[in-house]
C-alpha cells in the first residue's frame, strides 16, 4: 500500500496527493476575451448594415480614434499629458525607427494616478504647459482624466498594449475615479493566472474589501500583486437596448483555463508528430535562442513558447517573444 503523504491523507485516503492535485488542475493558455463595449454612435435603421469602415468616416479623421470634441486633441497629445505628469512610462516598438507613427506594439508602466486633490495648481481648470511641442500646448486636470481614456487607441485590431505597474504605484492609494477606468480597461478574474487566483479570496479578507464591487476588488488586487495583462481593441456593431451602435470593443489577454477539446487536439497532433520534448529541453532551446538574440528568428521562438505555454503558468510578456522567453527562464516574476 502506498504511504500517505500527509496526516489528512492518512485519515482519508481518498484525498489526492499534492502531485495528483497538480495534475488535476486545468492547464492554462494565454488567450483573449472581450471585456467592454463602448458605444460610439447610435445607428438609424438605414445604416445598420453598413460596413464598419464606412461608419468611421463621420466619427474619426486621420486615424485619430480618440473621443473628444476638440479635433486637435490627438491620441499623442493625451499620451504626452500622461508622460509629462510622470503618470506613465511608455515604450513603443517601432517598425521604422525614423517614423514615430509606425508603432507595432507598446508597453506602459503605471507610476501614479493623480487625484484632483494632488493636482499641482490651485484650480483644476488652470492650464499647464506640455514639455513636448504640440498643438494644443496646454492641458488642465480634466484633460488629464480624458488622457487615461484616450491614449490607448493607437490602432484597432492589430495593436496591443502590455500593462505593468511600478512598485511605487503598487503601494499608493488609488483615486476613486480610476476604478471606472479599470472597469473598462482593467484585468478580470478570468485572465488572472492560477497562481494568483487561488490567493484572491484571502486578499479580500485581509484587506477588508470583500463587500466592494468586483471591479474595485480586482483593481486593488492586480495593482497590489502587479499582475500584468494585455489590452487590444476593435470597432464592432453592437446592440444596446435593441438599438445597434458602432462601438469600441475592449479586449484583454491573460492566462485562462485551456479548452479541453483544444487540449485533446494538441495531444493528438503531438502523438502524430512524435513530439515528446520535455519542459527542460524547451527551456534549453529558449536559452540558446536568447544567447544569440540578434540572429534568432522570433517565429521560431514563438513556436517554442506556444509549446511550453501548455505546461507552465508563469506570467510572461506575451508581446515580445524574447522578453517572454526570458520570463519563462527566470521562472519567478515576483
Amino acid at each position: 500500500m502506498k504511504a500517505p503523504e500527509s496526516f489528512a491523507q492518512a485519515v482519508n485516503p481518498n484525498i489526492p496527493s499534492a502531485k495528483e492535485e497538480a495534475q488535476q488542475q486545468p492547464q492554462e493558455e494565454f488567450d483573449i476575451i472581450r471585456k467592454t463595449e463602448i458605444p460610439v454612435l447610435a445607428l438609424d435603421k438605414q445604416y445598420e448594415n453598413w460596413k464598419v469602415a464606412d461608419l468611421l468616416k463621420p466619427c474619426y479623421t486621420n486615424f485619430q480614434y480618440v473621443d473628444t470634441d476638440d479635433p486637435i486633441q490627438t491620441r499623442r497629445y493625451f499620451e504626452f499629458i500622461l508622460t509629462d505628469t510622470g503618470s506613465l512610462t511608455i515604450e513603443h516598438k517601432l517598425k521604422d525607427k525614423n517614423d514615430s507613427d509606425s508603432i507595432e506594439y507598446s508597453k506602459f508602466t503605471i507610476s501614479k494616478v493623480i487625484s484632483p486633490f494632488q493636482w499641482n495648481v490651485d484650480h483644476l481648470h488652470i492650464p499647464m504647459i506640455l514639455s513636448e511641442e504640440h498643438r494644443p500646448q496646454v492641458y488642465n486636470y480634466y484633460n488629464y482624466e480624458q488622457a487615461w481614456y484616450n491614449f490607448l487607441y493607437v490602432r484597432p485590431n492589430t495593436h496591443t498594449w502590455f500593462v505593468k505597474y511600478s512598485e511605487q504605484f503598487a503601494r499608493s492609494i488609488i483615486p476613486r475615479w480610476f476604478y471606472d477606468w479599470w472597469k473598462r480597461f482593467g484585468g478580470n478574474e478570468l485572465t488572472m493566472p492560477r497562481s494568483f487566483k487561488k490567493h484572491y479570496e484571502a486578499f479580500q479578507i485581509e484587506q477588508g474589501i470583500s463587500t466592494l464591487p468586483e471591479h474595485i476588488k480586482l483593481c486593488k488586487y492586480y495593482v497590489n500583486k502587479r499582475i500584468s495583462y494585455i489590452i487590444s481593441w476593435s470597432f464592432d456593431i453592437t446592440e444596446v437596448h435593441r438599438i445597434k451602435h458602432l462601438s469600441k470593443t475592449i479586449k484583454i489577454k491573460g492566462w485562462i483555463p485551456k479548452d479541453k477539446k483544444q487540449k485533446m487536439k494538441q495531444a493528438s497532433t503531438s502523438c502524430r508528430t512524435g513530439s515528446t520534448k520535455s519542459k527542460a529541453d524547451l527551456k534549453k532551446k529558449l536559452l540558446q535562442a536568447l544567447n544569440r538574440l540578434d540572429e534568432a528568428d522570433p517565429l521560431k521562438i514563438q513556436e517554442l513558447l506556444d509549446t511550453i505555454s501548455s505546461s507552465t503558468s508563469d506570467n510572461g510578456d506575451m508581446l515580445d517573444p524574447q522578453g517572454m522567453a526570458q520570463a519563462y527562464l527566470d521562472n519567478d516574476l515576483r
